[in-house]
């Protein structure tokens, strides 16, 4: 049932963001986070997709068995320090769906901490978004629907907004 469940899910989607630089850490693959914070001309491309990797086989191992009937679109930004450790995790846009919002939570949180920052990099974090889609447009991995349609407000998810390990 898992197994189903993984092949109708889409991946981690990319967003453009005025804030992310242009350049050669200007990203137009779907399948690692979307940098919010400056680079400091450093590449992330490696270091982002290997955390990926992390968080993806940590998404799958908590995709609830139900999600392959269910659709749904999410995002998470935190910041991962210079040790790797992650830290302010928030809640951005909901799936409206409990178990969808907390495999996608626990991804992270399981995945914690990750690979230090490459060294070349000084500043003290980096702030990412992740998009994570169940079921929703091309199926397969690698593919993410647009971001252009406004998120369906919530009533109620019952779910933190917010994270900072202390």
């Amino acid at each position: 049932m898992k197994l189903a469940a993984l092949l109708l899910v889409t991946t981690l989607g990319l967003g453009q963001s005025a804030s992310t630089p242009s350049g050669p850490n200007e990203r137009s693959s779907n399948d690692s986070p979307e940098i919010l914070s400056d680079t400091q001309g450093v590449n992330f491309d490696g270091y982002l997709k290997g955390i990926w990797q992390t968080i993806r086989q940590n998404w799958v191992k908590l995709i609830p068995a139900d999600a392959q009937f269910k659709k749904g679109k999410l995002a998470i930004q935190f910041s991962i320090l210079k040790n790797g450790e992650i830290r302010s995790m928030s809640l951005t846009s909901s799936a409206c769906d409990l178990s969808l919002d907390r495999a996608a939570w626990g991804a992270l949180v399981a995945s914690n901490p990750l690979p230090p920052l490459p060294d070349e990099f000084k500043g003290q974090y980096l702030r990412l978004r992740t998009r994570f889609y169940y079921n929703l447009g091309k199926v397969g991995i690698g593919t993410a629907p647009s971001d252009s349609a406004p998120a369906k407000p919530c009533k109620d998810t019952r779910f933190p907004m917010h994270f900072d390990k202390q």
